[in-house]
């Protein structure tokens, strides 16, 4: 008698063992299907049932069985990011640099395309980089603080003549607000180049 439990015993541990090895090749699941579509069609035909319901159990168990074993592989598959790069996305277009012959025969200057000049950008590209910004912000600054000089814009009194007071005040209102859109002249942008040691490519020769 404890032999036959030593037997068993021992092939519990075996089959245990082989098991193991077909989980690791990922075969326990189609074993345990083949399994139960084996045992369910052998019952259907123990049982007496037309061949076509014999049939369509065990195919049904069979399809069952394919789609446990695909199941973890549309999972993973489903899990990973798409990394692929967009094939349809645009690519960037390098900004065109300013032609520096013609815009030194320009005058006057938003304080946006001075900016934009001032770090080699072409003002026609509406190109908006941190550089760009970055000096916008800095001849507004100067603008405000009375370093930069700038191109106040018409008051639009339809009916009288502003008093000299009130163009003051106008000015200074002006040069309180002042933006990317301000007007500022070639001849403000050279003094205040030359008095904080700047040399702007589109102001200098």
């Amino acid at each position: 008698m404890w032999r036959i439990i030593k037997k068993a015993k021992e092939l519990s541990d075996w089959l245990s063992f082989a098991w193991s090895i077909l989980g690791w090749l990922g075969l326990a699941t189609l074993v345990t299907g083949l399994g139960a579509t084996t045992i369910a069609t052998i019952g259907t035909i123990l049982k007496g049932l037309p061949w076509p319901i014999v049939v369509a159990v065990a195919w049904s168990m069979f399809v069952g069985t394919v789609n446990l074993i695909a199941l973890p592989a549309i999972f993973i598959a489903l899990s990973k990011p798409r990394t692929e790069p967009n094939a349809t996305s645009p690519k960037a277009q390098p900004i065109p640099p300013p032609v520096y012959e013609a815009w030194r025969h320009v005058e006057k200057f938003i304080v946006r395309d001075a900016a934009r000049l001032w770090v080699g950008i072409d003002p026609s590209s509406g190109a908006r980089t941190t550089e760009v910004d970055a000096w916008i912000e800095a001849l507004c600054a100067a603008i405000r603080k009375g370093e930069l000089n700038f191109i106040p814009t018409k008051l639009s009194l339809a009916f009288a003549i502003p008093r000299k007071e009130e163009l003051e005040r106008a000015i200074q209102n002006q040069r309180a607000e002042a933006n990317g859109g301000t007007t500022v002249g070639r001849d403000h942008l050279v003094t205040f180049a030359k008095a904080h040691g700047y040399r702007p490519k589109f102001l200098f020769e």
